[in-house]
């Protein structure tokens, strides 16, 4: 405990000195190499210097912290937790520096990591955990080019039962999650434009291997509806479920599934020329598109495989056409298609046996295309336009 201490007293006296020379450094390093111990590691009132803070244990039951806050222009935290280290918690936490990394290594078990960056531009959190029930969280707030990944490193396994969350606010955000072996697991991306005026350029990607895993990835409007961002899931296993929600413009959601029993749904509102792209094999897979209250809206649904189900509902409040696009090749396939507004076009491609097509558009004022193609036996297709 003398060590813990006397590492806290230490952080205040460099990052106060720090601050009276205006472009000093200030550097923490704490080592512990025993089992039940604590650090923490705190910088505050920093000037135009780069403040470092470093925690690493090797022992059992240990919790590290780091506290940088201040005017540095360059801050890097960083906790590491290895070598067979269990129970461990380690947190974050940076506060009004120009530019700051955080960086929390896990390799035992039971591990639960937090990075909390909050008024930082350039902000980069980065969580790897390599082993069994873990947490990770980030939360980057009212900042600009912010990046945050976790569990993505090159030494793979992850262990199982992870539960990751990012949570972004501000514009031109970067967010990653990986989750390898996890079984009901979840992943949880959300970015929100928040207090800026200025518009997205956002990314987040999720990719999940294992099983019953859930992917929720929202890019919403806070003040203003944002251009460009891109989501993306992608997950490989039975039971998974993902789903992505946006209202921008030009957006685009990508779900790409492998296995037995997954769904996929995306809601894109309120925007126009939206993408939703969904790509499906294997067994009674769902895939489901909402697109409302748009215009220039693509849809695109692919899947191969026994009892896959496909259903796109578009509604169109704007001049620019619709479009919806289906393909399905397998057995027991129904692809159903609803769209109402001013002009749509839909058309659905299926090959195989027993295989269900249904289109409906609903016109008021342009015309409406609906095209179906089957081959195979057993098929029923029906159109209805009104």
């Amino acid at each position: 405990m003398r060590i813990n201490l006397s590492a806290v007293t230490l952080g205040l006296a460099l990052a106060f000195g720090a601050s009276t020379a205006m472009a000093a450094s200030a550097t923490i390093t704490i080592n512990q190499p025993g089992s039940v111990n604590s650090a923490e590691a705190v910088q505050q009132n920093s000037g135009l210097g780069i403040n470092t803070a470093t925690v690493n244990q090797l022992g059992d039951h240990n919790t590290g912290k780091i506290s940088q806050n201040g005017n540095a222009s360059y801050a890097t935290a960083t906790i590491t937790e290895n070598t067979g280290a269990n129970g461990n918690n380690s947190t974050i936490t940076q506060t009004g520096n120009s530019g700051a990394i955080g960086n929390t290594q896990n390799w035992g078990s039971h591990n639960t990591s937090s990075i909390a960056q909050v008024n930082v531009d350039g902000a980069y959190g980065v969580v790897y955990q390599n082993g069994n029930a873990n947490i990770g969280a980030i939360d980057q707030s009212n900042g600009s080019n912010q990046s945050a990944t976790i569990n993505l490193n090159t030494y793979g396994g992850h262990g199982s039962n992870n539960n990751a969350a990012i949570t972004q606010v501000g514009v031109n955000q970067n967010a990653t999650v990986e989750q390898n072996g996890a079984t009901h697991g979840s992943a949880v991306i959300d970015q929100n434009r928040g207090y800026s005026p200025l518009f997205g350029y956002d990314t987040a990607s999720i990719t999940d291997s294992g099983n019953h895993d859930s992917s929720y990835i929202s890019q919403v409007g806070g003040s203003s509806s944002g251009y460009y961002n891109a989501a993306t899931v992608d997950q490989s296993g039975a039971g998974h479920t993902a789903n992505i929600s946006q209202d921008g413009y030009s957006d685009q959601a990508t779900v790409l599934q492998t296995g037995f029993g997954n769904r996929a749904d995306v809601s894109q509102l309120s925007g126009t020329y939206q993408k939703a792209i969904v790509t499906q094999s294997g067994a009674f897979n769902l895939a489901q598109v909402d697109q409302a209250d748009s215009g220039g809206d693509k849809a695109i649904v692919t899947q191969t495989g026994t009892g896959e189900a496909a259903f796109i509902s578009q509604s169109n409040s704007y001049m620019q056409p619709q479009t919806a696009t289906v393909t399905q090749s397998g057995v027991l396939e129904l692809a159903r298609v609803n769209q109402s507004g001013l002009s749509q076009t839909a058309t659905v491609t299926q090959s195989g046996i027993l295989n269900t097509a249904l289109v409906t558009q609903t016109s008021t004022a342009a015309s409406g295309i609906a095209t179906i193609n089957q081959s195979g036996f057993g098929n029923l297709a029906v159109a209805t336009q009104m």
